[in-house]
């Protein structure tokens, strides 16, 4: 009897073991044919789900433009034209630049407009988005750029990628720019995007970013994340694989809960249904293909979604986001 007591206790204990040692996406659904999602966390009113690719691309890799930046492999400069950057890889290895991306300094700050693939030892103009309104002179501390390790929120990201990029789009994201200075009471004397990361709202805003930076922290499968507030999914996007996911975690994570208080204005809660009702959406009313040096920009509308999918040129998937209109 004594010994039966003790096997039942050691059965219990391994299966509490096991249940403990369930990773946090252990539950997770189909969302559509190439990515599952696991449950919501949630804070604030803003919930964040990370999402999982049913089958990754290890062979994808490349340098984040962050990486590059602090190994000097990479150098922006300006052009003529306030809307194009010259950008350099110095390096052997593809850099990965993202749409929403900020560079500091030159005579303006600007954000990256499209995501795109900057080849070893390639130079090419790169469309890009002014960020800081009132500025167009070059400081003594501004002569050049460099990565500000800052994304752009939602609303900025997303204006400034269709049609490739195009600078038709400037006057939308200049907006954008003033509502998030606005949300956030921030002193901004050039109109800087960047003025947002000094204001109070912002520094409140940490305790939030680092809840959901500890709640994906130890996943080592996680290739992207969807995000949703006021009761509606807002937007997901996922990489070619985990590794590739894990150099922007940071980044998106603060650009989400940006995004968020920025626009937060009820705490509905959403369920994972309506996450795959998001995801599986046709966009199959406006589609446009865009080919340049080293990748493939696929951009697809419907009525009230749209995608961005950055391919390399043998048409296999590096990054893709969609977001509610």
């Amino acid at each position: 009897m004594k010994s039966f007591k003790v096997l039942t206790w050691a059965a219990s204990f391994l299966i509490l073991a096991a249940i403990l040692a369930l990773p946090a996406w252990a539950g997770k659904i189909s969302i559509s044919d190439k990515v599952s999602a696991g449950s919501w966390a949630e804070k604030s009113g803003i919930q964040i789900a990370p999402l999982y690719l049913n089958k990754g691309d290890p062979s994808i890799s490349f340098m984040s433009l962050d990486e590059a930046t602090k190994q000097d492999l990479i150098e922006v400069m300006e052009t003529s034209d306030v809307n194009q950057l010259l950008v350099e890889n110095k390096g052997k290895k593809p850099i990965l630049l993202l749409a929403g991306e900020v560079v500091g300094g030159g005579k303006q700050d600007r954000m990256v407009g499209k995501d795109l693939i900057l080849g070893p030892g390639k130079i090419r103009r790169i469309n890009v988005f002014c960020v800081e309104h009132g500025r167009w002179t070059s400081g003594a501390e501004k002569t050049g750029f460099k990565s500000a390790s800052v994304m752009a929120d939602k609303e900025i990201r997303q204006m400034a990628q269709p049609k490739g990029g195009s600078s038709e789009n400037q006057s939308g994201v200049w907006d954008e720019v003033s509502k998030s200075l606005g949300a956030y009471k921030a002193a901004a004397p050039t109109s800087n995007y960047q003025a947002i990361l000094k204001s109070e709202k912002f520094k409140d805003s940490e305790p939030v970013v680092q809840y959901f930076l500890e709640a994906f922290d130890n996943d080592p499968d996680l290739a992207g994340f969807a995000l949703a507030y006021n009761g509606e999914v807002q937007s997901l996007e996922y990489f070619a694989n985990p590794a590739l996911a894990a150099k922007y975690r940071e980044k998106l994570i603060r650009s989400y809960v940006t995004s968020a208080l920025k626009n937060l204005s009820a705490s509905k809660p959403v369920s994972l249904a309506a996450l795959s009702d998001f995801a599986g959406k046709s966009l199959e009313d406006d589609t446009h293909r865009y080919k340049n040096d080293d990748e493939i920009v696929i951009e697809s509308s419907g009525k009230d979604l749209e995608s961005f999918e950055l391919q390399t040129l043998k048409s296999a998937l590096v990054h893709y986001a969609r977001y509610q209109k």
